[in-house]
């Protein structure tokens, strides 16, 4: 391998894991702003689905960011959905929004189906927390009268 490119592949900005050692906050730079406390709030107390946008340039940490929020998230007991929609579902040179729409819902029901039987049906009803009625009431996902699940 080439000292170049041995330097490229040094500097990949692939998103790090939550509780990553490498991670550097770099909230002072970025205006004080923390998306823990920002998005997080926003969120979590919301009474009406909340729509948010979290921008920046390839590699400033925006997804390892929302990797954390995630994590937040759900150590506050909220069901998160979360996935990179570049991996399997948009295609970033020709995106339409229902493309976007599309590959979210997709996610949402894998999740839903895949989770915990009262998490679904608290989710279907609107009542989960940080559900927002990001479902749509009458939706049928395959549930029993007594919660399980086929």
């Amino acid at each position: 391998m080439t000292i170049l490119k041995e330097i490229y592949n040094a500097f990949d900005p692939a998103p790090l894991p939550a509780n990553s050692k490498l991670y550097v906050d770099c909230k002072a730079v970025r205006g004080g702003s923390d998306v823990l406390v920002e998005l997080g709030k926003t969120i979590r107390f919301s009474e009406k689905p909340t729509c948010q946008l979290y921008t920046g340039h390839r590699g400033g940490g925006k997804s390892t960011e929302l990797l954390r929020l995630k994590q937040d998230l759900e150590n506050k007991g909220c069901t998160v959905v979360y996935f990179s929609a570049e991996d399997q579902d948009v295609n970033p040179e020709d995106v339409e929004y229902t493309d976007i729409l599309l590959a979210c819902t997709r996610h949402l029901l894998e999740q839903v189906k895949g989770g915990e039987p009262n998490t679904c049906v608290e989710l279907v009803a609107g009542t989960g927390t940080g559900a927002g009625g990001c479902v749509a009431d009458g939706c049928q996902l395959g549930g029993s009268e007594g919660g399980g699940w086929d």
